[in-house]
């Protein structure tokens, strides 16, 4: 049997169009695999927790205090399910032209030296070979040309994609949104 983790780290609940992208995704390996255990984290509802001064050394050094233990002890959980997992399905939308804070704060917990990679001559070297990842990525608005161009974090090596690659995952599958339109105002028709 195989592990599927998904991460779904939108905070727009169910009109959430990436929410909906990672249930389409998840519905075709199920398909394809009907026996598939799913581990979902939906980081939108229940959220990890940013690593703050009281925390960042439970998971960038030697846990001491009880709040470092206990970021050391959530960062493993999440490390545990990641190589649990032969595929990984993250939801990862555009908000303010960057991740959301919930997404980054996962990858904090999860991106590890000695754990999940680990540094060498040629630089960071993935310790999550085989993966395979599946990152949908979504936007409210039109990015790819004209002034909004620059801000496209999706048209680039994505921060997950390149964060993906540096844990050792093996074949990264972006699915981009199509801009939507803008949404008309409640009170357009009856302007009119």
């Amino acid at each position: 049997m195989s592990n599927l983790l998904v991460i779904n780290s939108s905070s727009a609940g169910e009109q959430s169009v990436s929410r909906q992208l990672v249930a389409a995704a998840v519905a075709t390996v199920q398909r394809a695999d009907p026996g598939v255990a799913v581990v979902r984290r939906e980081l939108g509802d229940d959220p990890v927790p940013h690593l703050v001064r009281d925390t960042l050394a439970g998971v960038r050094g030697v846990a001491s205090t009880p709040a470092e233990h206990a970021a050391r002890a959530l960062s493993d959980t999440l490390i545990a399910e990641l190589r649990a997992a032969d595929t990984i399905i993250i939801g990862a939308p555009m908000y303010n032209f960057s991740l959301p804070t919930t997404l980054r704060a996962w990858l904090d917990h999860v991106i590890r030296a000695g754990e999940t990679f680990s540094y060498s001559e040629a630089g960071p070297k993935g310790l999550l070979e085989g993966k395979r990842v599946i990152v949908i990525e979504s936007r409210g608005g039109l990015y790819s040309e004209g002034p909004g161009q620059i801000a496209d974090f999706q048209d680039r090596k994505s921060v997950v994609q390149g964060k993906s690659v540096d844990l050792g995952g093996r074949r990264i599958i972006k699915n981009k949104t199509p801009p939507a339109p803008p949404p008309e105002p409640p009170n357009a028709r009856a302007c009119r």
